[in-house]
């Protein structure tokens, strides 16, 4: 056929792929001390939680049109951080550390779990 004949289509196909982990791990490298990257990830996870919080009140509000009143509680400029947040912000960064430097064997072990799960072994 012709590449210059009407009934042939020119087809273009974006594609982009995104590797989280290591983008994130290259941004905590930038910090001067571990202290200062757990706070940073402190901040990251309350943001994130206060967005999905907000997320799921829209979802379980009516949509009637009235003006939405935002929450005061957790506005503040510096946040209150306590010993758990600190544990969840380090839980995660080793987490990201690992996804990153262990997938095949984060895949394996998925695969198991998904065996195990369903019951059939082999």
């Amino acid at each position: 056929m012709d590449p210059d004949s009407p009934k042939v289509k020119n087809v273009r196909v974006n594609s982009s792929a995104v590797k989280e982990s290591s983008d994130i791990l290259k941004r905590l490298q930038r910090f001067s001390s571990w202290q200062k990257a757990k706070m940073a990830v402190v901040l990251c996870l309350k943001y994130k939680k206060k967005l999905r919080g907000r997320v799921l009140a829209k979802r379980k509000a009516p949509d009637d049109g009235a003006s939405e009143e935002r929450p005061t509680s957790g506005t503040s400029a510096s946040p209150e951080v306590n010993v758990t947040d600190l544990e969840e912000a380090e839980v995660e960064i080793i987490r990201h550390v690992q996804r990153d430097a262990f997938p095949s064997e984060i895949g394996s072990l998925q695969d198991i779990q998904g065996k195990a799960k369903y019951g059939s072994r082999e």
